[in-house]
């Protein structure tokens, strides 16, 4: 009892928050040992499967990320298709829109000439000797510029050589070879 009287113990206090610690560690080592994983690394069998399904989830991952990427990369190429489909309707239906309106304003000059010429027509009929020759329809730059007077008209302005010149002139491509020489031959003499 010798040895009990000349050593010293130390006294440490413990106060309420150092034992909690104390407990909490306790608590965590206990946790990790009742831990599955743990349990399971101790276990060859349940370690085996564990390894098996992890290595067999890293494959399936593998093929669920391959064709999510192969699925956006086709959306992206319907999305161009789409793009692309669209564009060329667009600027088919551009052309299609143009030539229409291209052909419906012809149609309104057409119309327009058919109007004028329509009234000149039935002023001639309502006038008879009395209408002025010189009169003509009011139709579109194309027709004013080939104004022709009928060879068999007098007119006060040009001289009947002039007429038939014009005439034969604006004719010829319609004309016989004959019928070109004779026109050439009228306005010779």
């Amino acid at each position: 009892m010798a040895e009990i009287k000349d050593a010293h113990i130390v006294e440490i206090p413990v106060d309420k928050e150092h034992q909690q610690k104390v407990i909490c560690a306790m608590n965590a080592i206990s946790a990790i040992q009742q831990d599955p994983l743990t349990e399971i690394s101790q276990s060859p069998g349940h370690f085996l499967l564990l390894k098996l399904w992890q290595r067999e989830d890293d494959i399936f991952g593998r093929r669920i990320a391959m064709k999510e990427k192969r699925m956006d990369s086709i959306r992206r190429e319907i999305f161009q298709l789409c793009c692309f489909f669209f564009i060329f309707h667009g600027i088919f239906l551009t052309v299609k829109l143009y030539r229409y309106w291209k052909v419906d304003r012809q149609l309104q000059r057409e119309r327009a000439d058919g109007r004028a010429l329509t009234r000149c027509i039935q002023e001639l009929r309502m006038k008879g000797e009395s209408f002025d020759l010189s009169t003509e329809p009011q139709i579109g730059k194309r027709m004013k510029s080939s104004s022709i007077h009928p060879l068999c008209l007098n007119s006060r302005d040009q001289p009947e050589e002039i007429k038939i010149r014009e005439y034969s002139s604006y004719f010829s491509p319609f004309l016989t070879r004959d019928e070109a020489l004779w026109s050439d031959n009228s306005t010779n003499s």
